[in-house]
C-alpha cells in the first residue's frame, strides 16, 4: 500500500511542475557532487508503476551534477530480480542547456548487464530516465532508489562488484565551496641535467571555484624549494595556493624528483690482438681507459670488471671478451666490452727421435733406407711427418764400406715453414781379419764319389772366403747337373747380390799323379792372376 501511495505522490507531482525542477532560493543537494561512489538519491526520482504492474520508470526530477569527461555506470544491485530494460538520458553544460542526447551502451556481466554513460567533455549535468522490471512476488521496493540502483564513476563491472550495498548507497552531497585546484602531476621526475621549469609546472595548475569560476589566475606560489636546487639531485616541493572571492582557500603540493638520469660513459682502447705466447695484462688494459659523469665528473677509479672469459685462456686461440663497468652516485652504469683476438702462432719445430749414431764393421750392411727407418718426426701442430724428411747431405752411402766416421745430415719443414735438421753419425770400422785368396773358381770332381750340388759350391765358396757367408744368390745358367756323371768340363754362373760368379766344374773319373801335377800348378798360376784381379776389384770398390 505505502509503495502504491508514493506512486500516486510522484504522478501528482509530475502533473503539477515541469521535468526540469530548479529551486529559485536555495540550490538543492543534487548540485553537488556526492560524498560516496552513488549519484543517485530518493529525493531526485520518482518510480512510476507501468503495466503490467512488475513493469516500472525510475525518472530522475532535477538534473545530477557531474564531473566532466568521466565515464559512468548505471546498474541494479539485485539482477537476479530486476533487470534495467532501457535507459534514456541527456547532457546539459553549465548554465543547463541542452547539450546532446547520449546513447548508453549496453554491457553483459554473466546474466546481468549495467550501462555505460559517457557524457563530453564540457557537460556539467545530466537527466536520466529509466525502465525496469521486477519479477512478481519479489517486492523489492524499487521506488526506494538508494536501495536498489547505483550510477558510479567507472567504466568496469569489477570497479563495484566488491562493494557492498551499503557501500553504493547514496551518502549526500560534498557540502564543500572552497575552490577545486588540480593538476594532473602531482610528481614531476625530471633530469639535472635539463630541469624541467617552474613556468612549465605551473601552466599544468588550474583553479576552478563554484562561484568564481576559473581562477587560475589567482593561484600564488607560497612554498618553492625546488628553483634553487632544479640542477642538484633531490626531492624538492613546490605548493600552490588559490583563494576565491568569498576567503576560501585551496592548496595543491607538487613534487619535484630532480635525478641524474644520465650514464657515466669509459672510453678508451677496446680492442687487442696478441698470440698465444703473449699474455695481455689486465692491469694495463684496465689502464687505457677512463670514465667520466656528468653529475659525479672523474670516476676512472670505480671502473671494475663485470665479466672475464680472458683470464686462464690466454694461451688458446680465439676471441674474448672483458666487459668493464662503472656506476655513479646515482647508480647509473655503463658497461664498456673490451674484445682481445688471440691468433694462433706456430714457431715451434719439427722434433727428431730416434737412433743417431752407428758404429759398424766395414764387412757389415747399413743403407739409408735401414737409418730412416729407425727415425720419427714429431710437429707440435702437424703431428707425425716423418714422411717429409728429405736428406740435406750424406757422405756415407756411397762407400759404406770405407773406414772412417761418416755424416748424414736430414732436413724436415712444418707446414709453416719451422725447420728441424738432424745429423746422423756412422763410425765404420775394420773387422774383416786378413785372409789367404785362392782360386776356388775352378773345381774338380772325382766322377766315382760325385754326390755334389750347386748349393754344396757356394758352402766352399763361403768356407773358403771367395764370398762372404749368408749371400744371397740365384744360378744364371748351369752346364753342370745334368752332366755331373758324365766326364768333362762344365760352366756354371752364379748371380750373388747383383755381382757375377763364374765357375768351372771339372768332372773326371781318375786323378792321376800328372793330371795332379798339371792341376796344382794352373791352380798356382790362377791364384796369382785371380789374386792380382781381385785386389784391383776391391780397391776400386772402396774408393
Amino acid at each position: 500500500m505505502k509503495k502504491i501511495m508514493l506512486v500516486i505522490v510522484g504522478v501528482l507531482l509530475l502533473a503539477i511542475m515541469p521535468f526540469k525542477v530548479q529551486a529559485d532560493n536555495h540550490l538543492p543537494n543534487w548540485e553537488f557532487l556526492p560524498n560516496g561512489y552513488n549519484y543517485l538519491e530518493d529525493e531526485n526520482f520518482d518510480y512510476n508503476i507501468g503495466n503490467p504492474i512488475n513493469y516500472g520508470t525510475v525518472v530522475c526530477l532535477n538534473y545530477i551534477r557531474i564531473k566532466p569527461g568521466v565515464t559512468y555506470m548505471l546498474t541494479v544491485f539485485n539482477y537476479q530480480e530486476a533487470e534495467i530494460l532501457a535507459v534514456r538520458t541527456k547532457a546539459y553544460n553549465a548554465s543547463k542547456q541542452l547539450i546532446s542526447t547520449l546513447q548508453p551502451t549496453v554491457v553483459n556481466h554473466g546474466e546481468d548487464k549495467y550501462y555505460r554513460i559517457t557524457p563530453p567533455s564540457n557537460a556539467k549535468y545530466i537527466d536520466l530516465e529509466f525502465d525496469v522490471m521486477e519479477d512478481y512476488g519479489a517486492n523489492l521496493g524499487l521506488y526506494e532508489i538508494e536501495n536498489n540502483f547505483s550510477l558510479i564513476e567507472s567504466m568496469d563491472y569489477n570497479a563495484y562488484s566488491n562493494l557492498s550495498a551499503l557501500d553504493l548507497r547514496y551518502q549526500g552531497p560534498i557540502l564543500d565551496y572552497s575552490p577545486v585546484i588540480s593538476n594532473n602531476h602531482g610528481l614531476y621526475i625530471t633530469s639535472c641535467d635539463n630541469p624541467v621549469s617552474l613556468a612549465t609546472i605551473t601552466s599544468a595548475i588550474k583553479a576552478m571555484d563554484d562561484n568564481d569560476g576559473d581562477i587560475t589566475s589567482q593561484i600564488t606560489i607560497t612554498k618553492n624549494e625546488y628553483s634553487a636546487n632544479m640542477n642538484k639531485v633531490g626531492q624538492y616541493e613546490i605548493i600552490y595556493s588559490v583563494v576565491d572571492s568569498g576567503g576560501n582557500t585551496a592548496q595543491l603540493s607538487v613534487f619535484v624528483w630532480v635525478r641524474d638520469m644520465t650514464s657515466p660513459e669509459i672510453s678508451g682502447k677496446n680492442s687487442y690482438t696478441t698470440n698465444q705466447y703473449t699474455p695481455l695484462s689486465l692491469a694495463n688494459i684496465k689502464g687505457a681507459l677512463s670514465a667520466t659523469d656528468n653529475y659525479d665528473g672523474n670516476l676512472t677509479s670505480s671502473i671494475t670488471v663485470k665479466s672475464n672469459n680472458y683470464t686462464n685462456n690466454e694461451a688458446i686461440p680465439g676471441t674474448y671478451t672483458i666487459v668493464y663497468t662503472v656506476k655513479d652516485s646515482s647508480n647509473n652504469s655503463c658497461d664498456y666490452p673490451v674484445t682481445i683476438l688471440v691468433s694462433y702462432v706456430d714457431n715451434i719445430a719439427p722434433v727428431f727421435s730416434g737412433t743417431f749414431s752407428y758404429e759398424i764393421a766395414n764387412n757389415q750392411k747399413l743403407t739409408l733406407q735401414d737409418i730412416l727407418k729407425k727415425i720419427v718426426v714429431e710437429d707440435n701442430e702437424d703431428g707425425i711427418i716423418t714422411n717429409k724428411v728429405t736428406i740435406e747431405y750424406d757422405y756415407y752411402s756411397h762407400a759404406p764400406t770405407r773406414v772412417g766416421t761418416f755424416k748424414i745430415g736430414l732436413i724436415v719443414k712444418d707446414k709453416r715453414m719451422n725447420t728441424a735438421r738432424k745429423e746422423i753419425t756412422v763410425v765404420v770400422t775394420d773387422k774383416t781379419s786378413p785372409i789367404f785368396m785362392i782360386d776356388t773358381q775352378i773345381i774338380n770332381i772325382d766322377i766315382s764319389n760325385n754326390n755334389m750340388e750347386i748349393s754344396d759350391f757356394v758352402s766352399f765358396l763361403e768356407k773358403t772366403q771367395t764370398i762372404r757367408e749368408n749371400l744371397s744368390y740365384s744360378v744364371i745358367e748351369d752346364e753342370y747337373s745334368e752332366n755331373k756323371n758324365t766326364p768333362g768340363t762344365y760352366k756354371v754362373v752364379l748371380d750373388v747380390e747383383g755381382e757375377e760368379l763364374e765357375l768351372q766344374v771339372n768332372v773326371f773319373e781318375e786323378l792321376d799323379q800328372e793330371l795332379a801335377k798339371v792341376e796344382l800348378m794352373d791352380l798356382i798360376i790362377n791364384f796369382f792372376v785371380n789374386l792380382w784381379s781381385k785386389i784391383r776389384a776391391f780397391f776400386k770398390r772402396i774408393f
